[in-house]
């Protein structure tokens, strides 16, 4: 890791407190989409803040003495240098040492907290009992046990003053080398009272009673759950400690050296399981488990210091990613018309805090407020997306979700006008993308619709000028087209016009002189190409014909005998918003 400006301040706890108190108040959130927060080393500067009190507890040097001498146990705290973040994921680092020695001043967990505050991690350093009797299993047994209630504690502290050190509480991870590593791995495996061993009840040489796992250290009350935990050579009494159900992120790190390493371990007498078995394990009860070998080089003539520095070196880029990817969740995907019209903005949005990156394909962003966007989608394309990354409190950018879009044309009206004669219009369709038009013809006539393609007719009863308008609809909205035209003169007569229509050879139907069908004669000469026909019995008004007639294409009406009964029917012919009645009688 690269060198580091380090700001150290020796304060008291309160002191210490009320200026983070101050700092966390006066920041705001501020993360761009591209940031690599978390992922490389983005903070050259560090600020560490020295022996801060976390736990009062009972050492074992006061157990040997007999008497009850309570002592404080404190961590450094180290943060990136004007960090504008106002929280934080924390992790907990505790040194090795057997349960014997180890400090948190030591270098190595000056390496450790370096490296994870340059990424932007917060890091604590924490220090915890230690002490026991070698020649007795039971004494090491509640020396791993007083280390539990000791990380459990510092757990219960940062969640207690989460805001005053801009900690993540859903962010807190645990990390340790070799005892240390013990003493996290069985700190969350260990749960209740039950799985309490015998001798933290009290032994012959060392009779205190160590009480229930979090009644020691401090008085605060939280759950104690962490976000993943960094085990560097740990190992665990027994494989049944583990809660099958809990499904904590882990990442063990070994020396590939380890089994071949003669020196004598203290903990060795308790017969512990090492990190491949345990990995074995947590893999088969289907955990977010990750294991790396590290090779150290004449790791037999390195200090206990140099090593542990070593293999966080060689392992650290496998522990920024098992950081970064336990951290990383699915960004809330847009919501918002999964059909959209091309050329109409069209508004997507998010809820949650954060920030969001968004992107769009087929598109254009013509708006971005945040939290929503307003897009513009292209014309020619037929499909489009919305993708969103979400950048949360944190500063981790989620994985991408995506939105696809179905794009529809907006309505394009357009047609023709061509006056046949002085007042008569012929209006031809030449609109696109539109499921129906209608056609105002400016006269207060009512408009006329037709669907699209089709020509419509229209016969102004009055000299002046007019504005033709198009309506034209589809499922994008309604889009208007309108021309000017001139009525100089009124040349035919629509009423007139339309009685020529049929063609009735009399006006009184001898029911008997009817063969099958009564045969009705179209005109084809109209002005008019379609006309409404409908023929009415007069007394009861029962409809025996119903039907829009293409005039160029019939040239005569069927009615069927058997619909016919002696009696006077009238014939409806429509057009244009124009109506005209003829009659006839069947005898």
């Amino acid at each position: 890791m690269p060198s580091k400006e380090r700001n150290s301040n020796n304060i008291t706890t309160h002191l210490m407190i009320c200026l983070l108190l101050f700092f966390t108040l006066s920041t705001s959130y501020a993360q761009s989409c591209a940031s690599q927060r978390y992922q490389r080393p983005v903070f050259d500067a560090i600020n560490s803040y020295e022996d801060i009190t976390y736990a009062t507890s009972l050492p074992y040097a006061s157990e040997q003495l007999g008497v009850n001498i309570q002592k404080d146990y404190k961590f450094d705290f180290y943060e990136p240098m004007n960090d504008p973040m106002g929280k934080r994921p924390l992790v907990m680092m505790f040194c090795g040492g057997d349960f014997q020695k180890g400090d948190k001043k030591n270098s190595e967990v000056q390496t450790w907290c370096d490296s994870l505050a340059s990424y932007g991690f917060a890091c604590a350093a924490i220090n915890y009992r230690l002490g026991y009797n070698a020649k007795s299993n039971p004494s090491i047994e509640r020396a791993i046990y007083r280390s539990v209630q000791d990380v459990r504690a510092a757990v219960r502290y940062f969640k207690e003053f989460h805001k005053t050190f801009k900690i993540d509480t859903n962010q807190i991870y645990l990390g340790g080398d070799e005892a240390g590593a013990v003493a996290i791995l069985h700190a969350m495996f260990i749960e209740n009272e039950d799985q309490r061993i015998r001798a933290t009840f009290g032994i012959p040489n060392e009779k205190t009673d160590l009480g229930c796992l979090d009644c020691s250290g401090n008085p605060f009350q939280h759950k104690i759950d962490v976000a993943g935990l960094i085990n560097m050579r740990g190992k665990v009494t027994s494989l049944d400690i583990i809660n099958a159900r809990k499904k904590i992120p882990m990442i063990h790190i070994e020396d590939e050296l380890a089994a071949f390493d003669t020196r004598k371990n203290p903990l060795d007498q308790l017969s512990m399981v090492g990190s491949k078995a345990l990995h074995g394990e947590l893999d088969r009860l289907g955990y977010n488990t990750v294991k790396e070998d590290v090779a150290l080089f004449n790791a037999s003539s390195l200090t206990s210091s140099v090593q542990s520095s070593q293999i966080w070196n060689a392992a650290w880029k496998q522990i920024s990613a098992f950081l970064y990817s336990t951290m990383r969740f699915v960004s809330p995907t847009p919501t918002g018309p999964a059909v959209a019209c091309s050329g109409k903005p069209t508004t997507y949005k998010i809820d949650g805090k954060g920030s969001f990156c968004w992107a769009v394909t087929g598109g254009r962003i013509i708006e971005d407020n945040g939290n929503s966007i307003k897009v513009s989608w292209d014309y020619e394309a037929t499909d489009g997306k919305i993708e969103l990354q979400a950048i949360n409190e944190i500063g981790v950018a989620g994985y991408p979700s995506a939105l696809n879009v179905v794009l529809r044309e907006t309505a394009i009206a357009e047609f023709d006008a061509l006056q046949i004669e002085d007042n008569v219009i012929s209006v031809q369709d030449m609109s696109s993308y539109g499921s129906f038009f209608m056609i105002d013809f400016g006269d207060g006539s009512s408009p006329k619709s037709a669907k699209p393609g089709e020509r419509i007719i229209h016969t102004f009863d009055l000299k002046g000028n007019y504005v033709i308008s198009q309506i034209l609809e589809n499922s994008c909205g309604t889009a208007i087209s309108t021309q000017n035209v001139k009525v100089n003169n009124i040349t035919i007569d629509s009423w007139a016009e339309l009685k020529k229509a049929i063609q009735l050879p009399v006006s009184d139907i001898q029911l008997n002189d009817i063969d099958q069908d009564l045969q009705i004669p179209l005109s084809n000469q109209l002005i008019y190409p379609i006309v409404r026909i409908r023929i009415i019995e007069s007394e009861t008004e029962k409809k025996i014909f119903d039907q829009n007639v293409e005039l160029a294409c019939e040239t005569l009406l069927s009615i069927p005998k058997n619909q016919l009964h002696r009696g006077k029917y009238t014939i409806k012919i429509s057009a244009d918003g124009q109506s005209v009645n003829k009659h006839f009688e069947v005898k």
